[in-house]
């Protein structure tokens, strides 16, 4: 499949086009900034309980799946956190961002969830709150700050505590 690298090719002829620069020397930054550099102010991102939360839905059963726009791996490794199923935006099934909810569809279709079984988490509404809404599942917006909502998007704001107890497919 071709997807992915078409994708990256797409985007750095792009970004080559709008910079000037090379595509190696914009990959090797793109790495630097995307892959390495953040990885050191996770932990400081986590969010307290996380580990707990995600041993416990393990427990009860539930599939937990980690889908983001970079690269998925190191990240839970350094948040000290396993997800059953992982995808980033540049995998070989997918090849697109976020807001395109079809990584999102894909993780359901691996771990054999339906929309309703499904809870999406994630930090932006115009990103991951819209991949959510477009693949019909509820999403959790992990915030510090109450967003603006529409009336077309599902929201929910509560405790993780019900999440420790219920069986549900977790997306994040």
């Amino acid at each position: 499949d071709t997807a992915p690298r078409d994708f990256e090719t797409r985007l750095f002829a792009q970004l080559s086009d709008e910079t000037g620069r090379g595509e190696t020397e914009l990959r090797a930054i793109v790495a630097d900034w995307m892959e390495h550099r953040p990885l050191r102010h996770l932990p400081g991102a986590r969010v307290e309980g996380s580990r707990h939360l995600f041993e416990k839905l393990r427990a009860n059963g539930t599939t937990i799946a980690a889908w983001s726009d970079h690269p998925v791996a190191n990240k839970l490794a350094v948040l000290g956190l396993e997800a059953d199923h992982r995808l980033a935006a540049t995998d070989a099934e997918l090849g697109t961002l976020k807001p395109d909810p079809a990584g999102l569809l894909l993780l359901m279709r691996r771990s054999g969830a339906t929309p309703r079984e499904t809870l999406m988490i994630g930090d932006r509404m115009s990103r991951d709150g819209a991949a959510a809404r477009a693949a019909g599942v509820d999403f959790l917006l992990r915030s510090d700050r109450a967003p603006r909502l529409s009336g077309a998007c599902r929201y929910w704001l509560r405790d993780f505590r019900p999440l420790l107890t219920q069986r549900v497919q977790a997306m994040t």
